[in-house]
This record gives C-alpha cells, structure tokens and sequence, in this order.
C-alpha cells in the first residue's frame, strides 16, 4: 500500500473517532417533540436524557426506567 493509502486510511479513522466521540457525548440520538398545546422538547443520549420543560438533563436510564420494562436496564 502506498503512501497516500495510508494517509487516507489514518484520515477516515480520525474521522470515525471524533464522530464516535461526538455521539457518546451529546445528548441527541433520538428527539421527541410535542409541538401543542406548550412546545416540549425531550432529548434522548446514550448516558443522559435532557428536558426542555425544566431545562435539565437525568441520567438515563434512571433507576424508575428500570422497574417498568423487565431487563430494559441490562440491555442497554
């Protein structure tokens, strides 16, 4: 493999970490919004979930997400 096969490879999996990084980190994977009657948007991460209602963010899956969906917790 030449020189340039190199360089591109080591481009790509820079690449690949940094959006890996960005995703573990940011709170965005999935989205719910509820536009009426009062705008509410919830934020689903893999380690935290953010509310727009009281501008916070929980972990998550807490502890009450575990007692009502059996083995949701372990999957996760």
């Amino acid at each position: 493999m030449s020189l340039l096969g190199y360089v591109v490879v080591f481009f790509l999996f820079c690449c690949s970490y940094a959006l890996n990084l960005t995703a573990l980190f940011l709170p965005k994977w999935l989205t719910r919004i509820i536009p009426k009657p009062s705008y509410s948007e919830t934020n689903y991460g893999l380690f935290k979930l953010c509310s727009s209602l009281t501008g916070e963010c929980r972990p998550f899956p807490g502890p009450s997400d575990c007692t009502q969906e059996e083995r949701f917790c372990q999957l996760w």
